[in-house]
């Protein structure tokens, strides 16, 4: 789960998963793109430098696709 949705600087990640996971962060409106890894089952994201738009968030657990979500970065 990821929430808020919208966001404006960060958001939450809450998974039963208790290993490290990767999120990917990919633009609907441009061609930006972003990978973080090794994120845990519980972890606030810091999203300031992402830039405003709408993405799929992506989280792969060893790269298999184990949670995919539209959300929306405000400012």
């Amino acid at each position: 789960m990821v929430y808020p949705n919208p966001s404006i600087s960060e958001f939450n990640v809450k998974t039963e998963y208790k290993g490290k996971m990767d999120i990917n962060f990919i633009s609907l409106d441009t061609e930006y793109k972003k990978l973080i890894t090794s994120i845990s089952s519980e972890e606030k994201v810091n999203i300031e430098n992402i830039p405003k738009g709408n993405y799929w968030i992506i989280i792969t657990i060893e790269g298999d696709t184990v949670y995919k979500t539209r959300w929306v970065k405000n400012e």
